[in-house]
């Protein structure tokens, strides 16, 4: 299963949604930059297999960077 990650107004990237086990249950994750303050945050399903309900969304601080 997929979805369309939006940050702020602006379509990111297609988060792929994978199941464990056989069972209902999937994540994934996304490294994204957020600007200070207040920020909006979508999934959405705009086509293709759309039966998902979201238990959390999570967001952590940090950075990731390139290889050295």
């Amino acid at each position: 299963m997929t979805g369309d990650l939006w940050i702020n107004g602006q379509k990111l990237t297609t988060a792929k949604l994978k199941s464990y086990s056989g069972t209902d249950w999937s994540h994934t994750y996304n490294w994204v930059s957020l600007k200070g303050g207040k920020n909006d945050i979508k999934l959405s399903c705009d086509s293709g297999n759309c039966n998902a309900n979201v238990a959390r969304i999570r967001v952590i601080p940090g950075e990731v960077s390139g290889p050295s």
